[in-house]
């Protein structure tokens, strides 16, 4: 069981590394809440590295870090910093115990993987440095923490604050399984194996399932459009409500398939080539919905309706956002589809996009507004890499 005051962070977070005691069973348990492709990545053998520490002058701050080697030359850092009591007392268990329960969640919140974890190297001064540690209650010292602590783990992390920090690598040993997961909804029921090779299916129908949960049956999987004689899948999934109209498309990194996928410009290339087919996809998608003549149909081939809101989006879903200059073509292309067609287009991935949608339950908000306004946000600023923050989420700092 997860302590009341730590549970809601981690449902809130998009990413994290947390430890706590279970009360139940008084039992250690690191929870690591990553995208599902680092996921992936754990499971097909990427090293991963933790380590453990504190930051701060007149008082220390308990923290650390988390590295994922899912690419060989630029590994996922995800830095720790605890902001409750359970956390401390979590982190300062861990240290002194031979073994604890490992649970990896991915961006849907599901518990991917689960197992044992040991700790191979823990110098004798960490467990009383960290009994003098306390948590972060003060959102101004979040950032220099953060930064003190990333650039105590690497030194190419930049470092403008003059906090001191120092880390111990842990030498962090993994005995991780699979969690067998069947996702089940009124919408239908199927299995969920991070080893699937129809990674594009699966994260469809993911994507069908948590939408479903916010929209009812005004969400449609596979959705069909008649153009005379021919009829063509309109997009993967379609969202008819009354505030707007949403057109989907999933676009998989499909890390199973490939046997060469460690190096970070390769991942890019295919993220961004993937983010680019997506763009035309929906761009004519949304041309022929705007067209009343063209019937669109579910996949039984009953007529849909149509909302009578003249607000329509259009979001490519990607696997996850990896930061890199050549975005800027696919920014390019959304330009082009907004002042040529009218088409609104969104480029997000599945972490954020479930951010979304938290805010859109907590603060009631339409979903489509708030995509909209990311919309916005990406022309005005000129960049596909936005991450949402709301305080309406619990403990958000």
């Amino acid at each position: 069981m997860t302590p009341k005051d730590l549970e809601p962070i981690i449902l809130s977070e998009q990413v994290g590394v947390w430890a706590y005691v279970d009360p139940d069973s008084e039992s250690s348990v690191i929870v690591i809440k990553t995208a599902g492709t680092a996921a992936k990545s754990i499971i097909r053998g990427a090293a991963v590295e933790l380590y453990l520490g504190v930051a701060g002058s007149s008082k220390l701050f308990l923290g650390g870090g988390l590295k994922i080697y899912d690419t060989h030359d630029n590994p996922l850092l995800i830095p720790i910093f605890a902001r409750t009591e359970s956390e401390v007392v979590g982190w300062r268990n861990i240290v002194n115990t031979d073994s604890f329960r490992v649970v990896v969640m991915d961006e849907f919140d599901a518990p991917v993987l689960r197992g044992t974890g040991y700790l191979n190297r823990v110098s004798h001064t960490l467990p009383k440095v960290l009994a003098t540690a306390s948590w972060i209650s003060n959102v101004q010292a979040l950032a220099p923490f953060i930064e003190a602590i990333c650039n105590a783990i690497d030194p190419r992390y930049k470092h403008s604050s003059s906090m001191p920090a120092h880390v111990h690598d842990l030498e962090l040993q993994l005995e991780l399984k699979q969690t067998l997961i069947i996702s089940a909804s009124e919408s239908g029921t199927f299995q969920y194996d991070l080893n699937d090779m129809d990674e594009g299916t699966t994260q469809e129908k993911h994507l069908h399932q948590h939408l479903h949960l916010s929209f009812g049956d005004n969400v449609f999987l596979s959705p069909q459009i008649e153009r005379g004689k021919k009829i063509r899948e309109l997009t993967d999934v379609l969202v008819v409500s009354k505030e707007s109209t949403l057109f989907f498309e999933s676009k998989a990194l499909c890390l199973n398939d490939s046997k060469d996928e460690s190096d970070y410009e390769r991942r890019v290339g295919k993220v961004i080539s993937h983010a680019k087919k997506a763009v035309g996809q929906l761009e004519g998608a949304v041309k022929s919905y705007r067209k009343t003549e063209y019937k669109v149909m579910n996949s039984m081939g009953v007529e849909l309706p149509r909302s009578d809101s003249p607000n329509q989006t259009a979001i490519v879903v990607i696997s996850e956002f990896v930061p890199h200059e050549n975005w800027e073509s696919i920014l390019e292309l959304i330009r082009r589809a907004y002042l040529k067609s009218d088409v609104r287009i969104v480029v997000i991935d599945l972490a954020e996009l479930m951010r979304l949608l938290k805010i859109s339950s907590y603060r009631k908000r339409n979903l489509g507004f708030l995509l909209n306004q990311r919309f916005i946000a990406s022309l005005e600023c000129d960049t596909l890499n936005i991450r949402s923050e709301d305080s309406s989420l619990p403990f958000n700092l």
